[in-house]
């Protein structure tokens, strides 16, 4: 609903407005503009081709052992080989209203940006990589509650690719699990 308000104010602007609202869009977050323009591959600067599309399992793809809900795909250490379903004949989280909503919906992402924001008295930057951290975080928040300094989970794979092909990076480059205290 809100998109198409935005679509209705934005088709009715003239060329100049909007120019100049990109202008200034790109001086109060270049790191999120940047990243639209690298994913529309418009950016007549960079001279490396668009990454490959990220990996999405096929119905009939074969999947791999440690996976029960069957999206998941290999995750680049062992400790990240995990899925989002206990016991097979469940269904995968990233198919539920609930794990569309607090981890993939930018809205959701973007309030939980402004409390931290308020919290540290800082502005992060509105970027994909950005969003992705958020994702992350809202999805343990929502598996496990608050953890404290230092104690992660893994996110599931199926999870981690849901993100991803949402928020995607421009060059494909993505920083994966890091370990702390303790893990699951």
């Amino acid at each position: 609903m809100k998109f198409l308000i935005f679509q209705e104010f934005v088709s009715g602007l003239p060329r100049e407005r909007l120019e100049h609202i990109t202008l200034e869009l790109f001086r109060r977050q270049p790191g999120a503009c940047a990243d639209l323009v690298l994913q529309e591959g418009s950016d007549p600067t960079i001279s490396n081709p668009p990454p490959d599309p990220l990996p999405v399992p096929k119905p009939n793809e074969t999947t791999p052992p440690w996976c029960k809900c069957g999206q998941c795909i290999n995750m680049p250490t062992q400790i990240e080989n995990k899925c989002c379903v206990v016991r097979q004949g469940q269904e995968c989280l990233t198919g539920s209203w609930l794990f569309q909503h607090l981890v993939l919906d930018g809205d959701v992402l973007e309030v939980a940006m402004r409390v931290v924001a308020d919290v540290y008295a800082e502005n992060p930057l509105r970027d994909n990589a950005c969003f992705r951290h958020y994702a992350y975080r809202q999805f343990i928040y929502w598996q496990y509650g608050r953890l404290g300094k230092g104690n992660r989970r893994v996110v599931p794979s199926c999870c981690v690719w849901a993100v991803r092909r949402r928020f995607p990076s421009p060059n494909n480059v993505y920083v994966g699990f890091k370990e702390g205290a303790i893990q699951d």
